[in-house]
């Protein structure tokens, strides 16, 4: 049962800065849990850096239509997945830098 308002799963592979293979799937965003696969291909091939992952959130916020609901708007829903997305990236970006 879904019950967050909000939830995230993510993988990610560098190669010397660059991303070789990401998957970003989000939940409370669609009907079912679903991947960001337009924001995946913007990222794919390109450095990991906040700026990619700035223009990424931008693409992320488009991608997905939530619906407001008890839990949260659907505002809050797309803030919250950006969110997400810029907490994974400064997670990974020093353990990852130098691969």
């Amino acid at each position: 049962m879904d019950i967050s308002t909000v939830s995230a799963g993510f993988r990610l592979e560098l190669s010397k800065n660059k991303v070789t293979d990401i998957c970003l799937a989000f939940g409370g965003m669609a009907e079912m849990p679903k991947r960001a696969s337009e924001t995946e291909k913007y990222l794919l091939n390109q450095d990991w850096t906040i700026d990619n992952i700035n223009e990424a959130a931008k693409i992320l916020k488009e991608e997905f239509k939530p619906i407001s609901d008890a839990r949260a708007s659907a505002g809050f829903r797309k803030t919250a997945a950006k969110n997400l997305l810029i907490k994974f990236y400064e997670e990974t970006k020093q353990k990852y830098a130098s691969t």
